[in-house]
């Protein structure tokens, strides 16, 4: 585990707009726990916050099952939520 000073200053570096790799470089954290604490950060109940708002606007109905997640499950929303963000793409077909 690592200090909380250092996910602090990860943090801080974050939101100054670096990269994980130039984090990683400045800090000696392994880039990919850089990037997995940037996640943590785009969970952030403000970003939340402006989703469930913006689907309030648009008469999306949602529920909230935890703390982090947002659910819009009714089949007349999922599309009103297609046709708003446009449909979600199938990755199931990609050739690597």
């Amino acid at each position: 585990m690592r200090p909380h000073a250092e996910y602090e200053d990860v943090k801080n570096l974050v939101a100054s707009g670096l990269s994980d790799g130039a984090i990683a470089r400045l800090t000696s954290v392994p880039r990919r726990t850089v990037s997995d604490w940037r996640r943590l950060e785009r969970r952030s109940a403000d970003i939340l916050h402006i989703f469930c708002n913006a689907c309030d606007a648009f008469g999306v109905r949602w529920t909230q099952p935890s703390a982090i997640h947002i659910s819009v499950a009714r089949a007349p929303d999922v599309a009103k939520l297609d046709e708003i963000v446009g449909l979600k793409s199938s990755a199931g077909n990609l050739d690597f």
